[in-house]
């Protein structure tokens, strides 16, 4: 499926999320959107980390030092955040407690090449029924 995904993706600029949902609906699956559950008060990255069995596809907006802006992608299926080469595990003690330690699960993952990071949507992964 990452190969779907990766095929799908244009050689340069951002891969928008339409390029996911065509690649996903090869094997079966589906993204809904699902942005108003987590986007809220209290930050989005709080709402993420409460979920503890989950398959959400999380759209961030990064902008590097150069002030460039671009759109990336990550999952998250309640314990760990997947994002290629690097995964970042949840600590429950941490991580999830408070609004602070959630974003910096974010943080963490993007401080160095990135100077600002926001989460823009959040998306469920479903199976498509038979």
């Amino acid at each position: 499926m990452q190969r779907s995904i990766i095929m799908t993706m244009p050689p340069q600029g951002d891969t928008s999320i339409s390029h996911a949902i065509d690649a996903l609906e090869s094997h079966g699956m589906v993204l809904n959107r699902a942005s108003k559950r987590y986007i809220k008060e209290g930050g989005a990255p709080f709402h993420l980390l409460q979920e503890r069995k989950c398959r959400l596809v999380i759209q961030i907006k990064l902008v590097n030092h150069d002030n460039q802006r671009m759109s990336h992608f990550v999952s998250w299926d309640g314990h760990t955040l997947h994002d290629y080469p690097h995964n970042s595990k949840v600590n429950d003690t941490f991580n999830r407690t408070s609004k602070k330690g959630c974003d910096n699960v974010f943080a963490k993952m993007y401080r160095r090449d990135f100077k600002n990071w926001q989460i823009t949507n959040v998306y469920y992964l479903l199976d498509l029924d038979p």
